[in-house]
């Protein structure tokens, strides 16, 4: 059985690992949204978390979903305020 990543990041709400990792598993299921909420919060516990892989993986969401998107455009605002 996989660990379950929810209770994970609910046991450890200050663990960018924990947020980077169940951001992954719902990418992987094409929650985007969601992941991407997860990603994020990756990045503003930890911006250098695992040399920017969370922000790399909301990159790589990004790039999934292209630029028209809304979901890009309004996570693209929220990385931006989180990173600057």
């Amino acid at each position: 059985a996989g660990l379950d990543l929810e209770a994970e990041v609910a046991a450890n709400p200050n663990d960018p690992r924990a947020h980077y990792r169940l951001g992954l598993k719902l990418a992987a299921n094409q929650q985007w949204e969601a992941a991407l909420e997860e990603l994020i919060d990756s990045v503003r516990l930890d911006k250098a978390f695992a040399d920017g892989a969370a922000r790399k993986g909301v990159l790589a969401v990004f790039d999934i979903l292209g630029p028209s998107e809304p979901l890009t455009r309004e996570y693209q605002r929220r990385l931006s305020q989180v990173l600057f």
